[in-house]
């Protein structure tokens, strides 16, 4: 399927190449899988000589990870985690849009308390899928705030709004918002702030392509969601810059994936819908039938995947 970027760091190569012929239908679920109150601080009192650290990550989990405790590649050191919903409703409790929404005021807030405390100690905003969201949506705001601009940099990884670049983005830009509750603004973070974009090559999460335009990639990015390739433990790098982890493709690019999708009934009127950016009616019980099904798989693939494929 060939990504190019660069950089792109890859790890040796080898390694089964894997194909399923359903793999149509997960281009279904994953469109749904895709995937509290804020404390109110006073103002704070400047720390005491001596009690600042030199760097504070705060850092912000993904889906399910309310105490933000599985984040990948936090750096040692001094850290603060971000408690928040972390749910997409129907799967948790509230809205993906409510979850983002406490989520950023809790990071900006808790953020803003320990600037004021510690002037001089270096903040990492770092966010991991859903997570990741947060972070990025905090950090635009802060690239023309004058006091978080500076001694700042913001880390992602397996970002669903990552920018487009060389043809694929997050999954939230190359789909129609069929998920109530969870329509997301990208952001490109342009600023002083030093970002960093951390993504795995076959993760559809964060290097999801056109499914029209490119529908065997994405389908080796479904696949490779299913395989675990949205989990991360690679070292995050020190530069800011976007990085892409080169990972062997698990479907053959010579598969006839196109005459597959197009097997399906329900295919064509998905990928028409993404082309042309309509969605059937929520009242139409094809859609309603469609998208219960994907939410059951969306479960699924949570309740899996939430622990054993991420990495404090």
């Amino acid at each position: 399927m060939g990504v190019s970027r660069s950089p792109v760091i890859r790890p040796p190569s080898g390694g089964p190449v894997l194909y399923r012929s359903a793999i149509a239908a997960a281009c279904l679920s994953v469109a749904a899988a895709g995937t509290l109150v804020s404390t109110s601080l006073s103002a704070a009192s400047p720390a005491s000589p001596g009690s600042c650290p030199d760097q504070v990550t705060f850092a912000v989990g993904g889906t399910g990870d309310t105490h933000s405790q599985h984040v990948p590649g936090v750096p040692a050191g001094p850290r603060e985690n971000i408690d928040y919903p972390a749910s997409i409703r129907p799967i948790g409790v509230v809205t993906g849009n409510e979850s983002i929404s406490v989520g950023t005021d809790e990071l900006d807030s808790r953020a803003r308390s320990y600037r004021s405390r510690c002037p001089d100690t270096h903040i990492n905003a770092q966010g991991y899928s859903l997570g990741a969201v947060v972070v990025s949506t905090v950090c635009d705001r802060w690239q023309i705030d004058s006091v978080m601009s500076g001694n700042t940099t913001c880390t992602t990884v397996g970002n669903p709004i990552r920018p487009q670049r060389d043809g694929t983005s997050g999954i939230l830009g190359q789909l129609p918002p069929i998920v109530p509750g969870l329509a997301v603004d990208r952001h490109d973070n342009r600023g002083p702030i030093p970002v960093t974009d951390v993504c795995n090559s076959n993760d559809i999460i964060c290097n999801a392509p056109n499914p029209v335009v490119n529908p065997l990639e994405f389908a080796n990015g479904i696949l490779g969601y299913y395989e675990g390739d949205h989990g991360y433990a690679q070292p995050i790098p020190n530069d800011p810059g976007d990085y892409v982890y080169y990972q062997q493709p698990r479907i053959d690019g010579a598969r006839p994936t196109t005459p597959a999708l197009q097997s399906l009934p329900t295919v064509p009127v998905v990928l028409d819908a993404v082309e042309h950016g309509r969605w059937p009616a929520p009242s139409d019980t094809f859609t309603a039938t469609l998208i219960d099904a994907a939410f059951h798989v969306a479960a699924e693939l949570a309740a899996t995947t939430l622990v054993d494929r991420t990495l404090d």
